[in-house]
């Protein structure tokens, strides 16, 4: 479990037993493809990807401009260029 703050990632291969209910809002699977189709949050994005694409350790820092705009992020250590 990953928790950013908004939001918890689970991942899993698999499930069994009931879902509960939750007052942090509805909670649901969803597959994998998916996910990116979601309203989620520009470095949510970019977190996902990195998820994907790396199988060691890694350090993410995402600043947002109170507004929910992503300003800045760094991998790492190493700041990443924006789109």
């Amino acid at each position: 479990e990953i928790s950013n703050g908004a939001a918890d990632v689970i991942v899993a291969d698999g499930f069994t037993g009931k879902q509960l209910p939750c007052d942090e809002g509805q909670l649901e699977w969803v597959e994998k493809e998916d996910v990116l189709k979601l309203n989620i949050w520009e470095g949510d994005k970019i977190f996902l990807r990195l998820l994907d694409e790396r199988k060691e350790f890694f350090s993410l820092k995402l600043v947002y401009d109170g507004h929910d705009r992503l300003v800045f992020a760094a991998l790492d250590g190493k700041t990443m260029e924006l789109q």
